[in-house]
């Protein structure tokens, strides 16, 4: 980011703290934004202004034992070991016996096991590992 943005999001971190905002749309038409856009967008905002990566991605997003295991840093064979000790939930997809797990639920085992792979400290950076 160059220092005049830096500058635009610190204006707009600040300008955050009040009450929630209005949208103003180019057709003039005002939307006030209810309270949990508004909590949602002020984290985004501090993010960005402290110069961390945001990342936004959907909780129920499903990922193959492979992503899984990638995002983990271990093997997948070791990652369906993990799975047929009920350490997390999944379920089948499809017709196949080819088993998925939910993002959520994989960052909330590698939250509680302290776990930072190498690819989950890309994607993440110093963000801890916490739903908001």
């Amino acid at each position: 980011m160059g220092a005049s943005e830096d500058n635009q999001i610190k204006a707009l971190q600040a300008a955050l703290q009040g009450e929630a905002p209005v949208l103003v749309f180019p057709s003039g038409e005002r939307y006030q934004l209810p309270p949990s856009v508004h909590q949602l967008f002020k984290q985004l905002v501090e993010k960005l202004a402290d110069g961390r990566v945001v990342t936004l991605t959907g909780g129920e997003r499903a990922l193959s034992t492979q992503q899984a295991a990638d995002i983990l840093g271990i093997s997948r064979p070791t990652f369906v070991k993990l799975l047929g000790t009920s350490a997390m939930p999944y379920h089948h997809a499809g017709p196949g016996k080819h088993r998925r797990v939910l993002l959520r639920d994989l960052l909330d085992y590698a939250q509680a096991r302290s776990m930072r792979s190498p690819m989950l400290s890309e994607l993440l950076g110093d963000t801890p590992l916490k739903w908001v």
